[in-house]
């Protein structure tokens, strides 16, 4: 599991699927789930989404990246699908997040 997450970590602003990480650590894809989800808690996929929101939370709040570019550093596509999934699971959107005050 810890060099799936370094591998997901090394390539996070890129595509990543589950054959894609299992396949750099040399697992079947369901083999690799059981081990993320006994040691880690989540689904490789939830832990690649966790980890992009949260290197997204911190690119708002120390850089004036435009978000545009965030979403294509964090791994998303476009603008427009990153706002969707970080609104989702943060529960503000972007622009709003980033205007909130520290602490």
């Amino acid at each position: 599991v810890r060099q799936a997450t370094r591998f997901i970590e090394a390539h996070l602003g890129e595509k990543l699927s589950l054959e894609r990480v299992a396949e750099a650590v040399h697992l079947s894809p369901s083999h690799l789930i059981r081990l993320f989800r006994a040691e880690l808690h989540h689904s490789p996929h939830e832990y690649i989404v966790l980890l992009r929101m949260d290197r997204a939370k911190y690119l708002l709040k120390t850089t004036s990246l435009p978000i545009k570019a965030i979403a294509v550093e964090v791994g998303y596509g476009n603008e427009s699908s990153f706002t969707g999934a970080f609104t989702e699971r943060i529960g503000i959107s972007p622009r709003r997040f980033r205007e909130l005050p520290l602490g």
